[in-house]
């Protein structure tokens, strides 16, 4: 017998740590055990990181319950199969390895054949295993279900149509047929949709114990600061939780967000097909993990080539089967953190997605005359020969009569916006949600960004040009950038908003040369020709980056001040928005700001620019702020008499036996001492005058009351005396 020192121990046990593949039972045969024939493997021992994978492979609820030792059959026939899996997958992958059993190198291989995009054929080539292989990880229930579509989006051919070879809407084919030949392929499906059930991933999800425990993390850590950290914080949340009190007692009760967007698999940019996935984000998870991508779902793979546009329910309607399943009857499921079965029941809260995806899931038209999905109206200014666009909020107050005339065909036609019933008012829940749809901020910030870059460099998507610059000559504002015509060619006088031609050069150097840290962005400087000034395929997350973070920096200097101003103002309302902790309380300020913010813009930027990506908000004052913004009617009212909070006004010269005509009104004035004096003092003073005329102004919406006055010397027609103020006018 040989006796190590303790250094040698501790380098053996704790540094270089136990073998991976010596810590079965059966492995145990190096100091003199005796190993006994059939031995079978024990329960305690066998309970590790594989086996829980396994288990929660083979086992259904009843037995996760109450195990069974596994050297036991069960009544369902699998416990020798069990066995034969789980040595299989504890072997080491060659006498000797070290790094990966056969199960971990199934997994590391197939998966790097996903990211790499090789085919089975050629995966199959290359270790002639690859049908194995697929039939080993079909018992972990990672398959999917394919599932045939009509060619035209009218119909999937399952339940009622599982049997049918054409469509019974278009009658078009579910075979591929042969172009030249018109020879039907039976069995070669023209369309595939993939589904990936959700209830037994779901299932699954909590037969980790890890996993089962951080499904919890929402119930027990709502913030109580005010902040919103997390959807749980939200008031959406919480009116759920009051409306289904049930739905929301029990922890496990999971809430979803569906996301979907169109994307080009081949990376080719002169293709034109279009795949969309359909992803549930799962809400239940801490902040940390919800949106990390091992937790993002893949549940539909919509095929190409074309997108299904306002067809999408046809492709949804597996997944909201099973969600209306989810929430009706619920499904049982193993707790592997509390040993315990429960019915699981899951909610759709919303959907994520761009403008375009919004309608095509929410039903409405998000273009042409009814694009916006608040107020369904885009107003068209006739201009010469051709129409052109411009948001409701931008109409001519000479205008009144046809204004009011399409206001009242707009809303007798009301529903004409709406293009269909979406599949998700069949879920029993959806109409009495409060936030139905979300419109992704990265995408509205590359919009936005976009359009503020180029019209400022003039360049690409320049919302600043000779159609823009007519719309101005129509609604009759700032006269000083119409068009003129200056013999055969027209001329677009400098605006403001855009950049001199060295300014450009200045702008596209300063993002040209910025480097920033590992991971932060792409390199934008790869996107900007110096020589032409232009800024051209950069990503959502590029103007993400510049919207927030570069593009205020980049100005300094370079625009006016005040259209540079309001351009700052803007990227500094999405850098808060898009926060970590956002406070409940400071969102109104937040969304009164935008709207002043907004204004400024519509002082300098064309009215073109303010199309239907803009976040424009629609209550009472908002639009208050907004008309102010535009300026009141050309003619405005001058009264004699005007009656204001109850009182009773007159001019002087109406010249009543009783009347009131003085006014009086406070204000907070900067005083100094002397002209020298740098040291201001703010003090409330007090103005005396008589009133000389009332004028009305007319901002369409509402009036507002200006009263003329003749006012008193502050210096000599007023003073104080025995107690009385004495005003000379």
């Amino acid at each position: 017998m040989s006796h190590q020192d303790g250094s040698t121990i501790f380098e053996h046990l704790v540094t270089k740590g136990m073998d991976l593949s010596y810590r079965m039972k059966s492995h145990w045969n190096k100091h003199g055990e005796k190993q006994e024939s059939g031995e079978k493997l024990d329960y305690e021992a066998t309970k590790d990181e594989t086996y829980n994978l396994f288990q929660a492979a083979y086992f259904i609820d009843e037995e996760l319950v109450q195990p069974i030792p596994i050297n036991e059959p069960s009544e369902h026939g699998h416990g020798d199969e069990f066995i034969r899996r789980l040595e299989e997958a504890q072997t080491p992958l060659y006498p000797g390895c070290e790094s990966y059993t056969k199960l971990s190198a199934i997994v590391d291989l197939y998966g790097l054949k996903g990211k790499s995009g090789l085919s089975s054929k050629h995966f199959n080539e290359l270790l002639d295993s690859a049908v194995s292989i697929k039939s080993f990880l079909k018992i972990f229930d990672m398959g999917y279900e394919k599932i045939h579509a009509c060619v035209n989006d009218c119909c999937l051919f399952r339940k009622k149509y599982e049997e049918l070879d054409y469509c019974p809407t278009c009658g078009a084919s579910r075979w591929k047929i042969n172009k030249r030949s018109k020879e039907i392929r039976k069995g070669v499906p023209v369309k595939v949709l993939r589904y990936f059930p959700i209830i037994p991933r779901f299932k699954r999800m909590f037969r980790s114990s890890q996993m089962a425990k951080d499904l919890r993390w929402h119930f027990d850590n709502k913030s109580t600061d005010g902040k919103m950290r997390h959807p749980v914080d939200s008031l959406a949340w919480d009116l759920v939780n009051d409306k289904w009190p049930s739905f929301a007692a029990d922890p496990h009760n999971l809430r979803l967000g569906l996301a979907t967007d169109g994307f080009n698999p081949f990376s080719i940019l002169s293709s034109k097909y279009s795949c969309w996935p359909v992803m549930l984000v799962n809400y239940n998870l801490p902040p940390m993990l919800c949106m990390k991508k091992d937790n993002i779902m893949l549940t539909l793979l919509i095929p190409g080539p074309k997108q299904p546009g306002n067809d999408i329910d046809i492709y949804l309607q597996p997944l909201v089967d099973d969600l209306q399943l989810l929430w009706e009857n619920g499904v049982e499921a193993y707790d592997a953190f509390s040993k315990s079965t429960f019915n699981l029941k899951t909610m759709l809260m919303w959907t994520i997605n761009d403008f375009p995806a919004y309608g095509n899931l929410a039903g409405c038209s998000t273009k042409g005359r009814k694009a916006c999905p608040i107020c369904g109206k885009i107003h068209i200014i006739e201009g010469g020969d051709k129409k052109r666009k411009r948001n409701n909020n931008e109409n001519d107050g000479d205008d009144d009569e046809d204004e009011d005339d399409t206001s009242d065909i707009d809303n007798q036609n009301e529903l004409t916006r709406w293009k269909k019933r979406s599949i998700f008012f069949s879920l029993p829940y959806w109409k009495e949600l409060v936030l139905r749809h979300n419109l992704d901020v990265m995408h509205i910030e590359k919009n936005i960004c976009e359009s503020i870059i180029s019209t400022m460099l003039h360049s690409g998507k320049s919302k600043d040009g000779i159609n823009a610059r007519k719309d101005l000559e129509d609604i009759g504002i700032r006269k000083d950038l119409h068009p003129e015509q200056r013999g055969s060619r027209l001329y677009l006088p400098p605006a403001p908003h855009t950049f001199s031609r060295s300014e450009k050069k200045r702008f596209c150097k300063r993002i040209y040369d910025f480097k920033g840290p590992d991971g932060y962005c792409s390199n934008i400087g790869n996107c900007i020709t110096l020589e032409d000034c232009k800024i051209m395929r950069l990503k959502s997350h590029d103007y993400h980056v510049l919207m927030q973070q570069l593009l205020a920096i980049a100005i300094r200097g370079l625009l006016p001040k005040e259209p540079r101003k309001a351009i700052i103002r803007l990227s500094r309302f999405f850098n808060r928005l898009c926060q970590r902790a956002i406070d409940r309380e400071k969102l109104l300020d937040l969304e009164n700001e935008i709207i002043e913010t907004l204004c400024q813009l519509e002082r300098f930027i064309p009215p073109s620019f303010f199309d239907i990506m803009i976040p424009i908000d629609s209550n009472d004052h908002s639009k208050t702020l907004r008309w102010l913004a535009y300026g009141p009617k050309k003619s405005a009212l001058s009264c004699k008499g005007y009656i204001i909070n109850g009182l009773r006004f007159h001019t002087k010269d109406v010249d009543r036996e009783t009347q009131n005509s003085g006014v009086t009104y406070d204000a907070i004035t900067m005083c100094r001492a002397s002209a020298k004096d740098t040291a201001q003092v703010a003090h409330l003073d007090s103005y005396y005058g008589i009133l000389t005329d009332i004028i009305l102004l007319d901002y369409h919406l509402f009036y507002v009351l200006l009263f003329k006055c003749h006012w008193a010397n502050k210096g000599n027609g007023v003073k104080e005396e025995d107690g009385f103020t004495l005003v000379n006018l």
